[in-house]
């Protein structure tokens, strides 16, 4: 896993998301964002106003606007939040110790596992409306790459685990085949209708992703026990 990409991302959302350096605007920030984000969700982007996000985060209205010129930058910086969180949780793909598919296999059932705890981004990627336009009022290029990064994670994981035997062309297109299967999958609604535990339920996906549906079962469960216990 190339740390330098994770390093450099963590860095750039980071400057976008904690501008000042100071902690207690940091935390009023946070404040702010975390109240914002749960009535985005709850209400939908239109029906949620700022005095609504004010009075959840316990601050003035005039605070909100000091830090966030209008609501398009607020759901902005709530979905760059939620990726920031994402990007700490990639840590474990930077041990040399994991085999190669193991951190494929990591890497496929965090996307799964973080698409519920992701929903405002998951909201931009299943084509909320509401949520897209207010997007096209900014340019904030740490948000495109983090989606450039899966790309080339995946790439990097599946070439590792493949021993770099398959052609540029086919890495490129499988790589891609699979950040699209992730993502249908996470903005599914029929995905585990059962009601499994979430956690078992990506990592068996992950595994069988990999592995496929006729795998090793039993070398399947010891890579998720071990999964789930490192977690």
């Amino acid at each position: 896993m190339n740390v330098a990409d994770l390093t450099a991302l963590a860095t750039q959302l980071d400057a976008y998301l904690w501008p000042e350096e100071d902690a207690r605007q940091r935390r009023k920030r946070e404040s702010i964002l975390t109240a914002a984000a749960e009535l985005f969700v709850r209400q939908g982007y239109r029906k949620t106003s700022v005095d609504q996000v004010a009075a959840a985060a316990g601050v003035a209205k005039g605070t909100v606007y000091l830090y966030y010129r209008n609501k398009a930058e607020l759901v902005c910086s709530a979905i760059a939040l939620e990726k920031r969180a994402y990007v700490r949780r990639l840590t474990p793909l930077r041990d040399a110790t994991v085999t190669a598919r193991d951190r494929l296999r990591l890497l496929i059932a965090l996307g799964l596992t973080l698409s519920h705890e992701m929903p405002l981004t998951m909201s931009l990627t299943s084509g909320d409306r509401e949520i897209e336009l207010a997007f096209r009022e900014l340019d904030q290029q740490a948000l495109t790459d983090i989606n450039e990064l899966q790309l080339r994670m995946s790439k990097q994981l599946l070439d590792a685990a493949t021993d770099g035997t398959l052609p540029e062309e086919v890495l490129h297109t499988r790589a891609q085949v699979l950040v699209d299967l992730l993502r249908a999958v996470a903005t599914s609604s029929f995905v585990n209708a059962e009601g499994s535990s979430w956690d078992a339920y990506a990592h068996t996906m992950a595994n069988v992703i990999v592995d496929g549906v006729c795998g090793d079962v039993h070398g399947v469960d010891l890579a998720a026990d071990r999964q789930r216990g490192a977690a």
